[in-house]
């Protein structure tokens, strides 16, 4: 397996359409050869599949769902799944007691920052949601979507690595 972390999205396009070019700029001699061996590998998904990554706001979906649109019509590469990475943990939302239950207000200030993560959360997955929705509406077909948590910790070694796949659910689109 070759793993290709390819370049901002408009990049990509013309990274991926280089041998669409040679074939139809040179018709004799080995470049073409080449060109159409790696056009067959691009449009072979038992060879190729594209794994889009983008963040849980708006833009970026908007910009993942151009990127997959893009790649299947202009490049003919088949999009495996999407990847949506950084997503807050859903958290219920919290009421403060009784002031007299916390006359520091440390646990008032626990449960605001609580509140602060829930919002987030419900954000993002509002993006994510309303994204699919329009994707659906315009009768685009959505590979799986599989969103990555956000680590606010950060990856320390194999075991974090590990922790988050056996946590991965892909989200089909109804």
């Amino acid at each position: 397996m070759v793993v290709f972390d390819g370049p901002a999205t408009g990049h990509l396009r013309y990274t991926l359409g280089i041998p669409q070019a040679i074939l139809k700029t040179v018709r004799v001699g080995p470049l073409p050869r080449e060109a159409q061996a790696m056009q067959a590998s691009l449009e072979d998904p038992a060879v190729t599949q594209a794994v889009l990554v983008g963040l849980p706001d708006r833009w970026p979906l908007t910009e993942l769902g151009e990127m997959a649109a893009s790649l299947r019509s202009e490049s003919h590469v088949h999009i495996g799944g999407i990847f949506v990475n950084g997503t807050w943990p859903e958290l219920p939302a919290f009421q403060a007691g009784p002031t007299a239950l916390d006359p520091d207000g440390q646990v008032a200030r626990v449960l605001a920052a609580t509140n602060v993560v829930a919002q987030q959360a419900a954000r993002q997955r509002g993006h994510v949601e309303a994204w699919l929705a329009g994707e659906q509406a315009a009768g685009r077909r959505v590979p799986p979507v599989i969103s990555l948590p956000w680590r606010f910790q950060g990856f320390a070694g194999l075991g974090d690595v590990e922790d988050v796949l056996a946590t991965l659910e892909p989200r089909r689109a109804a």
